[in-house]
């Protein structure tokens, strides 16, 4: 896999990864609140964050969204399509993207 910088041509397929993972982890949420986090995360979310992404061999797999300012950043998610997890793709996709010059946060369900 290669792990770059993630575009808003890479948005429909983040979207995919988000949709087969969070159904899987967040399926205690039901299905209403699945759409209404989805519409946001599409319209507001990607556009306001640093995205990267897997990629392979053109397929977007896993991807890593950062919210940041000059204080902090913070993971505002880490999404690993099921067919990947457990192949040590999300940790790299943190190790690659987390920036190193300023605190790190997570804020979790």
């Amino acid at each position: 896999w290669d792990i770059r910088p993630g575009s808003e041509a890479d948005w429909a397929a983040c979207m995919e990864v988000w949709h087969r993972s969070a159904g899987m982890a967040h399926a205690f949420l039901g299905a209403e609140a699945l759409q209404r986090q989805s519409e946001d995360i599409r319209r507001r979310f990607l556009p306001s964050s640093r995205v990267v992404v897997a990629d392979v061999r053109g397929t977007v797999v896993a991807f890593a969204a950062w919210l940041e300012d000059a204080q902090q950043a913070e993971l505002g998610g880490l999404f690993v399509d099921p067919s990947w997890q457990g192949r040590g793709l999300g940790t790299e996709l943190l190790r690659s993207s987390a920036p190193h010059n300023r605190p790190v946060c997570v804020h979790v369900y």
